[in-house]
């Protein structure tokens, strides 16, 4: 799911420099955000009805997580390719290379860090997101659906492994964000 979203987000980063697509992707992409997600997951579901389609699956669920991803990591991307700049595009095409090399090579060699981390807050998001799966997802065990079933079950000793899980990913999350505060923090100070 999250490498499907950042390759979905960095063509859509891309085709946002286009004025005349910017307006169309992005009122997309808030259109994606603002709509809740049992909304998303019922109204998706009736209008694949009409195919013939009457269960969920995975494939819903991949298609779910990836339409709830994909705008915050375009929304990501778009920032950092504002960084590069059009004029260093034209630059870059203006000594010979090629259009795909100019994307691969130096929009990809620039965004690399925020492309991993766009990478990761997909993969972060789809991990989170409960409702999509719930609905979509039928009677398919997913991470989520899974979590929800042991937190609601209480303490029991086969959820221990559960619970130290959570512990260590809340852990993590929490030391890298202080760190980080920390790094930008002492780069600001004189």
């Amino acid at each position: 799911v999250a490498l499907i979203a950042t390759v979905i987000a960095f063509v859509l980063s891309l085709v946002v420099w286009d004025r005349v697509m910017q307006r169309w992707v992005m009122v997309l992409l808030a259109a994606l955000v603002l709509l809740p997600g049992d909304s998303f997951a019922i109204s998706l579901f009736q209008m694949l009805k009409v195919f013939g389609r009457t269960e969920g699956g995975w494939d819903l669920v991949i298609l779910a997580h990836v339409l709830w991803a994909v705008p915050f990591a375009t929304g990501t991307l778009v920032l950092a390719n504002r960084r590069v700049g059009e004029h260093a595009l034209e630059a870059a095409l203006e000594y010979g290379n090629g259009p795909l090399e100019v994307i691969v090579r130096f929009v990809g060699g620039i965004n690399l860090g925020r492309i991993v981390g766009v990478a990761a807050l997909a993969g972060t998001l789809s991990l989170n997101e409960y409702v999509r799966s719930s609905y979509l997802g039928a009677s398919l065990v997913t991470v989520s659906n899974e979590v929800h079933g042991r937190l609601t079950s209480g303490l029991l000793p086969e959820n221990r492994g559960v619970f130290a899980a959570e512990f260590l990913i809340v852990s993590l999350s929490m030391t890298v964000v202080i760190v980080t505060v920390a790094l930008l923090q002492a780069k600001t100070l004189p």
